[in-house]
């Protein structure tokens, strides 16, 4: 694995430390006010973005089993090892792509293919292996044959789950380990989910009485209090820094 990436901030829990961020702006018509907004950086090296973003993936990720479970899709959570012949890390980091590549076309030829997979390392031999909530469509020793001609190991783990409460506890347990495994490459995705698996808008976007938000400026972490008193005074009107 490679160190952390070299992002320009003091990594604390506390908040969002990258330098500047874009600012945003927005119209509130109801509280006659001018909102400021400062996303984060979204990176998940960053200890408060990472929290974030566990957060939305949990939600998103029970979204979608809430809405496919709905239409009769029923789910199982599936652990995939690599070939035991990938010693290290990076072979395994190398080899997954690829292997989930032809894995997951096998299972589209049996039929619709819904999943949510979260890689992982290993904590002492660094080797990652593979955690998916997918739709049910074969029984462990398919999964096992199927997975052992696509390049994965023997190794293979498939629990049924049948209710909202094991998605959320399967997808919490996961990705509560992302936020410990900080050695992943730059710009990896630790979370992949099949196409047009259910978006998951963060809650004020669903805020209709905002107008859209408008890109302001580049700012330091803090002193956002103080652009905002500035801009209150030039554009005579209430300006609020939204957490």
């Amino acid at each position: 694995m490679t160190p952390k990436s070299d992002l320009d901030y003091e990594n604390r829990g506390d908040k969002c430390r990258a330098y500047y961020r874009p600012v945003l702006y927005a119209h509130s018509a109801d509280r006659q006010e001018v909102l400021l907004y400062q996303p984060g950086c979204g990176q998940w090296e960053c200890l408060f973005c990472a929290a974030r973003l566990r957060a939305y993936w949990v939600k998103r990720i029970a979204a979608g089993y809430d809405q496919y479970s709905g239409c009769g899709m029923q789910f199982d959570t599936l652990t995939l090892t690599m070939h035991e012949k990938l010693y290290n890390a990076w072979g395994t980091l190398r080899a997954l792509p690829g292997c989930w590549s032809k894995l997951s076309t096998r299972a589209r030829r049996a039929g619709l293919l819904r999943y949510v997979a979260i890689p992982e390392p290993h904590p002492s031999s660094g080797r990652v292996h593979l955690h998916l909530l997918i739709n049910r469509m074969w029984t462990r020793e398919a999964w096992v044959k199927n997975a052992r001609s696509s390049g994965w190991g023997y190794q293979v783990k498939l629990r049924g789950v049948y209710d909202h409460r094991g998605a959320i506890s399967y997808a919490a347990k996961h990705l509560g380990k992302c936020l410990s495994s900080g050695d992943w490459p730059k710009g990896f995705r630790r979370v992949r989910t099949s196409q047009h698996w259910p978006e998951c808008p963060d809650d004020f976007e669903k805020d209709t009485s905002l107008g859209e938000w408008v890109w302001l400026c580049s700012y330091p972490v803090d002193g956002l209090e103080f652009l905002a008193q500035g801009l209150a005074e030039k554009w005579r009107i209430k300006v609020s820094v939204l957490r």
